[in-house]
């Protein structure tokens, strides 16, 4: 269940922006280079895409299961490569 809706639509709002700005077009660079540049990896730092599910009490956005769902479905709009940066803490974390 979401438990803000009004705020958690403001955040699917921000990640869709961010994955059609910045992420789709840097597609290419990862793929050429095959790696992902640090300017967006911070960036996916500040917008707390690393502790999607953290307890907000520990820095963390404390998504609920159908909350993290329904971001990682705008994050993976573009290239996988920028879901795996984040897999481990997702995840396997």
């Amino acid at each position: 269940m979401i438990r803000d809706p009004e705020t958690f639509e403001a955040l699917l709002d921000s990640v869709r922006r961010f994955v059609r700005e910045r992420l789709v077009p840097a597609e290419n660079e990862v793929a050429q280079t095959d790696e992902i540049p640090e300017a967006i990896v911070q960036e996916m730092r500040d917008m707390g895409l690393f502790g999607l599910t953290i307890p907000e009490s520990y820095g963390g956005l404390e998504l609920t299961m159908e909350e993290e769902a329904r971001l990682l479905f705008e994050l993976c709009k573009t290239s996988p490569a920028f879901r795996s940066v984040i897999g481990t803490t997702v995840g396997i974390g």
